[in-house]
C-alpha cells in the first residue's frame, strides 16, 4: 500500500478508491491517506501529500546509451533509485549514466523534497520558487507541445514527466500548437472553402443535366 500511494504521489493523484475489504483495511491503516467517504461498496480515500510541482531530493541523471522506456520502468520499478530523477537530456554538470540498473549517483540538492505552490490551468502551469537553479519535476506528461519562460527545459524525466530548471522566482509553462499543426489546420479550413465555393457549380451542372 505504501509503495502504490507513493507512485500515486509521483502522478499528483488526489484520491485512491478501494474496492475490497483487504484494500479498505491497508488504506484505512495507512498514515498517508484519509478517508473522504464512502459510496456503495467503494470507501474513498485522499492522499494527505499532493502537489504538482516539487523539488527532487537528489540532483537528476543523464541516461547515455540504452533504451529510454526500458530504463524509465526499471527506474519505475526499483524503490532505492526513484529518488535520483532520471532524464534524457540535461546541463553538462550532470552525472551521466550507462543503461539501468547502474550505480545511480546521488548529489542531495538543497531545496530536495520540497513542495512549490502552483496554479494549474487547461493549458498553463504556473508556480513562484525560492530554489531558482534548482531542477523542479512538474507531475505532468512530458509532450513537445509544452514551452517554458522563466526556466531552462521542459526536460523529459522519468517515469515520463516533465522538468525544468528556473531562472528566475516566477516560472510559468504553456502549451503551444506548432507550426505543423497550425499548417493542418489552415489546410482543412481551405478545403471547406474550396467545397463551399464549388457547390453553386455542381447545383447548376445538375440543373444543366
Amino acid at each position: 500500500m505504501t509503495r502504490g500511494i507513493q507512485h500515486l504521489e509521483m502522478f499528483d493523484v488526489h484520491y485512491y478508491i478501494a474496492w475490497s475489504d483487504r484494500a479498505k483495511r491497508a488504506a484505512a491503516a495507512s498514515p498517508l491517506l484519509r478517508k473522504v467517504g464512502d459510496a456503495g461498496r467503494f470507501s474513498i480515500f485522499a492522499l494527505k501529500s499532493t502537489s504538482q510541482v516539487v523539488v527532487p531530493k537528489n540532483q537528476p541523471v543523464v541516461l547515455q546509451g540504452g533504451h529510454w522506456k526500458q530504463a524509465s520502468i526499471a527506474w519505475f520499478l526499483n524503490p532505492q533509485d526513484d529518488d535520483v530523477p532520471l532524464v534524457r537530456s540535461g546541463p553538462k554538470e550532470w552525472a551521466r549514466v550507462g543503461p539501468l540498473p547502474p550505480a545511480v549517483p546521488r548529489t542531495p540538492l538543497r531545496h530536495g523534497g520540497e513542495a512549490i505552490p502552483s496554479v494549474v490551468e487547461d493549458d498553463e502551469i504556473s508556480f513562484t520558487t525560492e530554489a531558482v537553479g534548482e531542477p523542479h519535476v512538474i507531475r505532468t506528461s512530458y509532450f513537445p507541445n509544452w514551452h517554458v519562460e522563466g526556466a531552462k527545459g521542459p526536460y523529459m524525466v522519468s517515469p515520463s514527466l516533465m522538468m525544468v530548471i528556473p531562472t528566475q522566482r516566477n516560472v510559468r509553462l504553456k502549451w503551444e500548437r506548432t507550426w505543423a499543426e497550425w499548417t493542418g489546420d489552415v489546410l482543412t479550413l481551405g478545403t471547406f472553402g474550396v467545397l463551399l465555393l464549388l457547390l453553386p457549380f455542381r447545383r447548376r451542372l445538375r440543373e444543366l443535366v
